[in-house]
């Protein structure tokens, strides 16, 4: 694909990381090129709309990509300290089609039950089977949706990130397992936390080793304040 936008530069950009790094084994990569049918932001903003009922700030179409998907799963050992990562994304215009997750929530809260038919799975750990997924919540008058985070061990996190953020900050965190508690709203030095806290820990100090051209500084940020 010929000009591609800068969201789709950096989604393309950080697979190329991940393959030209030494120390990550890519265990399943791929990037799916566009359904030219599909057509542009405008196009496919337009038929959210019109085909389901969502109309969604156009403000978004600055991190709309035209890929209709793009995944890895990875893994990584710096100097003994081991990472891992998973990430699966979709176009958006399917991700507003599709079907709503079963996260088993029938015996939830009455909040829950209210929650998982809105929500659209955006990027999900289906490989690796981590029960960790994000998913937009898609709401009548809601033109930028809300961002939750779900972990089948701990429940749903709303995050403080929209979509356009959400594409911005993963190329940063490469998909390492659980990087989304650093945009909850959650206490990472309480005990139920702790192995959150470890991995989130491990990451900001691989990550920045493995590709030192990124600038680790607002994730390191955001740690602090989750403390």
């Amino acid at each position: 694909m010929n000009d591609l936008t800068q969201c789709e530069r950096g989604l393309v950009a950080m697979l190329d990381e991940l393959r030209a790094c030494p120390p990550v084994d890519l265990h399943r990569d791929d990037l799916w090129p566009a359904d030219e049918s599909f057509g542009d932001a405008d196009t496919v903003f337009g038929r959210v709309a019109e085909w389901y009922g969502v109309t969604l700030d156009p403000a978004l179409k600055r991190c709309f990509f035209r890929f209709s998907g793009i995944m890895a799963h990875w893994s990584a050992d710096a100097d003994g300290r081991e990472l891992s990562g998973e990430f699966t994304l979709g176009d958006l215009l399917s991700l507003v089609a599709d079907q709503p997750p079963d996260l088993g929530v029938e015996y939830g809260s009455d909040f829950e039950r209210e929650l998982e038919p809105q929500l659209r799975v955006m990027d999900d750990t289906r490989f690796t089977g981590t029960g960790k997924l994000t998913a937009l919540r898609i709401q009548p008058g809601t033109p930028n949706p809300e961002l939750w985070f779900f972990d089948v061990s701990r429940g749903f996190f709303k995050l403080d990130v929209d979509y356009c953020g959400y594409l911005a900050a993963l190329p940063l965190t490469k998909g390492v397992h659980g990087w989304q508690y650093l945009f909850a709203d959650v206490r990472l030095g309480d005990q139920e936390f702790s192995g959150v806290l470890a991995d989130m820990r491990n990451m900001l100090d691989v990550l920045p080793r493995l590709f030192p051209d990124h600038d680790y500084t607002a994730l390191t940020d955001r740690l602090a304040q989750r403390l």
